[in-house]
């Protein structure tokens, strides 16, 4: 009886292991406005780091880095970049998950009402 609460509490903790997630509202196909830096943040494993990677190709890839806190959260601010005129991916990366969006544009955004 003890080993099967112990391996229903087991599951039960590891069920609960943070996965990575970002807290802004990016998609595929997005438009990110050019000229103004980027605020990311989100969740993730406790005490890791997460890694941004922005690049059409490996050779025009700018990679960022941040810390996760204790309580799992990150921030990270991407400096502001000029207009892209070739679509990219966002990538975002921790020791056991990822995130990618691609096809992004830095460009104008405009509100149409």
């Amino acid at each position: 009886m003890r080993y099967a609460l112990l391996c229903l509490l087991m599951l039960i903790c590891l069920g609960g292991i943070t996965q990575l997630s970002v807290d802004q509202p990016i998609m595929n196909d997005m438009v990110l406005q050019r000229g103004k830096p980027l605020l990311l943040s989100g969740k993730s494993k406790p005490n890791g780091k997460v890694k941004i990677n922005i690049g059409v190709t490996q050779k025009s890839e700018h990679i960022y880095v941040t810390a996760v806190n204790n309580k799992g959260k990150w921030k990270i601010t991407i400096p502001a970049h000029a207009a892209s005129f070739h679509a990219f991916t966002l990538s975002i990366y921790s020791y056991t998950d990822s995130i990618v969006y691609n096809n992004l544009l830095w460009e104008d955004y405009r509100d149409w009402e």
